[in-house]
């Protein structure tokens, strides 16, 4: 009888020829290599590794007492300013006068990411995708290649809803289907075949605000067996939306309250007890990090 192996069987990754010469060399980032030339369901399966590899890193204590919610001031500088005041002389009764050159200290409020590094880090990483795929769809030079990378996103988007990565989805809907920079280009939707309009109405339906709130997804997140992924910025919602009930209630601990923030984050826990069955490459992973950063500095050319 032959012995099991014990080594994880993942899928063999589906990687681009030109991606392949680059795996092993130290200088791939200088190869012009696109986003395009990926498949869609490698993009899907290396963002989902990505993002769960992020959800795994949050430790419990981040989630609670809004943690990633603490700011502090930080003086950022000096401003001058002339202080006036005026009184009447308690003798003579005359109006009196009198200016100041003073210093104030300009603040501005900053978060504190240490007391929750791991949530700060998904909620920029959440905001750099959702500015990037805006960004990446208008860097095509004309409709056509634009209508061409919705396309690519749309697959993308079909992979993770296969996945369960419900994040990555909240994340197309938001940075395209609801984005006005492109919904507003509606000779280039016009481009899309039937069945990527389908595709584009589904996630643009699952990330409605409309009852609720991104119902559609929860619905799907709710029934959900793991792996899957859930859409951490409504879970850091509910959370902010316990926590403002008092931790003492007639003199006695708010139980509800805790058992409240137990089940959210038991359920996050739930949600990678097993891990998704996929082949890691590193390289892919940094460089969707790469073009979502690029965006963010206002790179327009970041993945076309």
């Amino acid at each position: 009888m032959p012995k099991l192996s014990k080594e994880k069987q993942f899928p063999i990754p589906i990687l681009p020829e030109i991606f392949k010469q680059f795996l092993l060399d130290p200088t791939f980032y200088s190869c012009e290599i696109q986003l395009l030339q990926f498949d869609p369901r490698e993009i899907a399966r290396q963002l989902t590794l990505l993002e769960s590899g992020m959800c795994r890193s949050i430790q419990n204590i981040e989630l609670v007492d809004t943690a990633w919610m603490t700011k502090k001031n930080v003086i950022i500088g000096k401003q001058k300013r002339i202080k006036v005041e005026s009184f009447n002389d308690p003798i003579t009764g005359e109006l009196i006068r009198k200016e100041e050159e003073i210093e104030d200290d300009i603040i501005k409020v900053e978060s504190l990411t240490q007391f929750a590094p791991h949530v700060h880090e998904i909620i920029q990483h959440t905001n750099a995708m959702m500015k990037w795929i805006p960004t990446c769809i208008l860097s095509g030079q004309d409709i056509d290649r634009q209508a061409e990378i919705v396309t690519y996103f749309l697959d993308v988007g079909q992979e993770l809803l296969n996945l369960h990565n419900y994040q990555g989805i909240f994340e197309i809907g938001l940075g395209m289907t609801w984005d006005r920079q492109i919904t507003n280009q509606t000779q280039m939707l016009k481009k899309l075949d039937r069945n990527h309009i389908s595709k584009w109405n589904e996630i643009k339906e699952m990330t409605t605000l409309k009852g609720g709130g991104y119902k559609g997804i929860k619905d799907l997140s709710e029934k959900a067996e793991s792996p899957y992924i859930p859409i951490i910025p409504e879970i850091l919602k509910h959370l902010a939306k316990v926590d403002i009930s008092g931790n003492i209630v007639d003199g006695l601990a708010n139980i509800g309250k805790a058992r409240s923030i137990w089940n959210i984050i038991s359920r996050l826990r739930y949600s990678l007890t097993r891990p998704y069955n996929y082949a890691p490459v590193p390289q892919i992973q940094s460089f969707l990090r790469s073009l979502a950063e690029r965006s963010c500095m206002g790179d327009t050319k970041a993945g076309q």
